[in-house]
Parts: structure tokens; C-alpha cells; sequence
């Protein structure tokens, strides 16, 4: 049987070790938010770019 002050050692292990991925989770997560964002401005900016050569072409 473990002690009290074994559980609390061994808790405060684990907490930490989570905290840690917590962070590092969360930085990967905004790395990839900012990705997405900036594939998408891409995006719309291609597509944008297509409407405006499409319309031209058919007016003349």
C-alpha cells in the first residue's frame, strides 16, 4: 500500500506531465490554426483570381 505522501509525489508527477503535453498541445494546435488561415487567404485569393480571369474572358 502506497503512502499518502507516495500518492500526492506520484499525483503532482502526473499533473505535470500533463500540463506539459497541455502546452505543447495547444502550441502545436495554434501553429496549425495559423496554417489554416493562411491556406485559406491562399484559397480565396486563387479563387478570386480564377472569377476575375473567367469573367474577362467572357466579356470579350
Amino acid at each position: 500500500m502506497l503512502t499518502y505522501e507516495e500518492l500526492r509525489r506520484i499525483n503532482a508527477e502526473r499533473k505535470k506531465d500533463y500540463e506539459d503535453f497541455k502546452a505543447k498541445h495547444n502550441k502545436r494546435m495554434a501553429k496549425l490554426e495559423k496554417k489554416e488561415q493562411e491556406l485559406i487567404k491562399e484559397y480565396e485569393r486563387l479563387r478570386n483570381l480564377v472569377f476575375g480571369v473567367t469573367v474577362k474572358m467572357t466579356v470579350k
